[in-house]
Formats: C-alpha cells, sequence, structure tokens
C-alpha cells in the first residue's frame, strides 16, 4: 500500500494534470511518505528475533543514511536520462508502482 500511494502520487504529479490535480496528487505521495519509515522499521523489528534487533536496527538506519545520500544522485541520473524533473517523478512513481504489484504478487505465494 505505501509503495502504490507513493507511486500513484509521483505518477500524477509527473503528469502536471493542473495545481488542483497536482495538489491532491501530492498529499497521496506524501500520505504513503510519511507511513513508509513506520512501515519499515515494523516489518524489520517483526522479522528480527529479539537478540538482533538493536544490531538490525544499526544496520537499518545505516542503509536508510545510505539512501539518502544515493537519492540525488539517482534523481540526477534519472532527469538527465528522462529529460526532466516531471519525468523523473513518473519514472520514480512507476519504480514505485512495480514494487508494488511484487510484493503483492510474493506476498500471495507465501503461506
Amino acid at each position: 500500500l505505501v509503495f502504490l500511494l507513493l507511486g500513484v502520487g509521483m505518477v500524477g504529479i509527473g503528469l502536471d494534470l493542473g495545481i488542483q490535480a497536482t495538489v491532491a496528487l501530492a498529499w497521496i505521495q506524501q500520505l504513503g511518505s510519511g507511513m513508509t519509515i513506520p512501515v519499515l522499521i515494523g516489518w524489520s523489528l517483526r522479522e528480527l528475533p529479539a537478540r538482533f534487533r538493536g544490531r538490525g536496527m544499526g544496520w537499518w538506519a545505516s542503509a536508510f543514511f545510505l539512501g539518502q545520500f544515493v537519492s540525488p544522485i539517482f534523481v540526477s541520473l534519472t532527469n538527465s536520462v528522462s529529460g526532466g524533473l516531471l519525468n523523473t517523478f513518473i519514472v520514480a512513481g512507476v519504480l514505485c508502482i512495480a514494487i508494488a504489484v511484487g510484493n503483492a504478487l510474493v506476498s500471495r505465494r507465501a503461506p
């Protein structure tokens, strides 16, 4: 759900459908964005045994901050390839929607 909200919002922002639609779609994207960290932390803690949670969350925090470092590089490279910032939003949104679909398919196979 988080990736679907992010993806729909980003694709909508990238399509530049007008100020009212963009604000509504940005709200949807930010709803997903606000859910991201609590959902990822909850998922990580659920999967780790209690004795490894401190170490696991240290690795999680390291990966999170590495992602913040890599994000502008991804945006700059995608911007140069896609032809503009709005197209970069569309690429990132499609990637998020693909992750959402992939997660849905994998979760159906899991017992």
